[in-house]
């Protein structure tokens, strides 16, 4: 488990006000995995799943963060603020040196991004997701668009997560995440 943006012993960049170009370290390089655009908020901001790939021999994901964008701060990177926390959580899981989860957990849903170090050395982010047709299917995630669910319309957690996804055989398709159900513990829960 990565707690607090460490991962295989490697520090990530602190979680502060950060500049795009201050994300790499001479140990970490810095990828931006996926941009996710939302339904709620000031649309300046989008939520980043940045990535870090370590400068070794053999490159290894050392950790992922999720975290704001400011789009007109020139994508400046910042932490979330307490309220988030209280509507979603966040866990990081390193499942193995090359692919590592993060899961948004909410009103009784789990959300779960794998994120993968491919053997080109390229980071992919990967979810289940649900056709138009009713089917499910795994998307390679191109794209993504967060919907709040809405208690006396204020956000409380997630109702939906709309994704843009790469065919295998070139073009995108698009599909709905298909959550987990899990047992929640907070207070927002099942609001709405």
């Amino acid at each position: 488990m990565a707690l607090l943006g460490v991962s295989m012993g490697l520090p990530l960049p602190p979680a502060r006000d950060t500049q795009p170009q201050a994300l790499s370290t001479p140990a970490l390089e810095h990828v931006e995995v996926l941009r996710i655009h939302r339904d709620f908020g000031q649309a300046r901001y989008l939520i980043a799943l940045d990535g870090w790939v370590a400068r070794t021999d053999l490159p290894q994901l050392a950790g992922l963060r999720l975290w704001w964008l400011d789009l007109a701060r020139d994508d400046v990177r910042f932490p979330f603020e307490p309220w988030i926390h209280r509507a979603v959580e966040i866990s990081y899981l390193d499942v193995s040196e090359r692919r590592h989860t993060v899961t948004l957990r909410t009103d009784d849903l789990a959300f779960v991004f794998a994120v993968e170090l491919d053997d080109s050395g390229q980071v992919r982010v990967h979810a289940p997701a649900r056709t138009a047709q009713g089917s499910s299917a795994r998307c390679e995630v191109r794209g993504a668009r967060m919907l709040a669910r809405r208690f006396l319309g204020v956000p409380t957690g997630v109702a939906e997560i709309r994704l843009r996804c790469r065919s295998p055989h070139g073009g995108s398709w698009r599909g709905v995440m298909v959550p987990t159900e899990h047992s929640c513990d907070k207070p927002v829960c099942g609001a709405g």
